[in-house]
């Protein structure tokens, strides 16, 4: 009786364990700019970028990332997670994101829709925040630091 006992709660606590859900967890830090300030509304400074921004923060998009993402991810500091809207001609779509750094760039990954998965894929681009005395600035680029930026700037919400 000691044995079968003792392989239940064996058996038990390997299901216990394999039921545990693993999160993608948060640094926090003020010294971030990016994740301190990317919060809000942003429209480019200039009219050959057709679609404004807009950022907020939504830690629960950590769970769902997870899901997929998570081995992927582990080896990653995040600074920031939440939901980015493009609106591009009044054409709204909304993804789940994450701030990091790759090679000491500070880096957005958004995830889309494919495949009926909405977060099937994984995208990024390099981004930057300047805080100037007329108004904080957003600069995105690619996923490499060859590829050009474009100026964001921070829109008044009425």
């Amino acid at each position: 009786m000691k044995i079968v006992t003792t392989i239940m709660l064996s058996l038990i606590s390997v299901l216990v364990y394999a039921q545990k859900d693993e999160v993608l967890t948060l640094t926090l830090t003020k010294e971030n700019v990016v994740a301190s300030a990317i919060d809000g509304h942003w429209k480019p400074k200039s009219e050959e970028s057709k679609f404004t921004l807009e950022f907020t923060n939504d830690v629960g998009v950590l769970k769902i990332i997870s899901k997929k993402y998570y081995k992927d991810f582990t080896s990653y500091q995040i600074y920031h997670a939440g939901y980015m809207k493009i609106n591009e001609k009044g054409k709204i779509t909304t993804h789940p994101y994450i701030v990091t750094n790759i090679n000491g760039n500070p880096h957005l990954v958004f995830f889309r829709e494919r495949d009926g998965n909405p977060i099937g894929d994984a995208e990024s681009f390099i981004l930057f925040i300047a805080r100037t005395k007329d108004g904080d600035r957003l600069f995105t680029g690619g996923d490499f630091n060859n590829e050009s930026f474009v100026e964001y700037e921070r829109m008044e919400v009425k």
